[in-house]
């Protein structure tokens, strides 16, 4: 009795094995699926691309130098994407037994947007509406804002340190000459009791008081 049990449990196994080895022989076969992607036009590496089998979910992405590898199966239907480029499809065919390599070039994928045009306010009579209620600065209050920070002496000192203009110049120069003239050789009088030193003095006051 334990010699038949014995024996049908190895005649199970044995033909449960060569079940397993014939549909393993029969599935597709497993190959290695390796490559660079690079830019179709200037042959630079790609690197980030997904590379993806979209029936069973498997992919890799490329490093830096746009190198990848993957196992794929016979049969396979691959897609390459990343940002900017149009999608590759690549197909495994189904008798193919060999690993493949190869240089996968993609191009740029071109989007023309339609004409956007951006405006600061949405309808017209919304800019409108915010023309009319704009406040205008006034300019006098801003005059009066710089002469109330504007301090009246250090104008005055500014004012007597540039000096004459031509026409002062000349005529302090024509008084000069004719004093000179006068006093003709004699010694110079002291300003104390020159006029026209007076004159200046008087006129000065008078444009001092005027200013404050």
């Amino acid at each position: 009795m334990n010699r038949f049990f014995l024996t049908l449990s190895l005649i199970l196994v044995t033909f449960a094995f060569a079940s397993a080895q014939n549909t393993k022989e029969d599935g597709p076969k497993i190959l290695q699926f390796s490559g660079q992607v690079v830019d179709g036009e200037t042959m630079e590496p790609l690197s980030g691309v997904h590379i993806f089998v979209p029936k069973s979910g498997r992919g890799t992405t490329t490093n830096i130098y746009g190198y990848f590898t993957m196992p794929v199966a016979a049969g396979d239907s691959l897609v390459a994407s990343t940002v900017g480029y149009i999608r590759k499809h690549y197909e495994i065919p189904e008798n193919y037994d060999k690993n493949i390599t190869f240089v996968m070039n993609m191009e740029y994928d071109t989007l023309y947007l339609p004409e956007l045009e951006i405006k600061p306010y949405p309808t017209e009579e919304d800019f409108k509406q915010a023309v009319l209620t704009m406040e205008m600065p006034d300019p006098n209050r801003y005059n009066q804002n710089i002469m109330g920070n504007v301090d009246r002496k250090v104008i005055r000192q500014a004012a007597y340190a540039l000096g004459n203009d031509g026409a002062s110049g000349y005529s302090e120069y024509q008084n000069q000459y004719f004093q000179n003239l006068n006093r003709g050789s004699m010694a110079p009088s002291s300003n104390f009791l020159n006029p026209f030193a007076w004159s200046r003095f008087f006129r000065d006051m008078k444009k001092d008081k005027k200013k404050k």
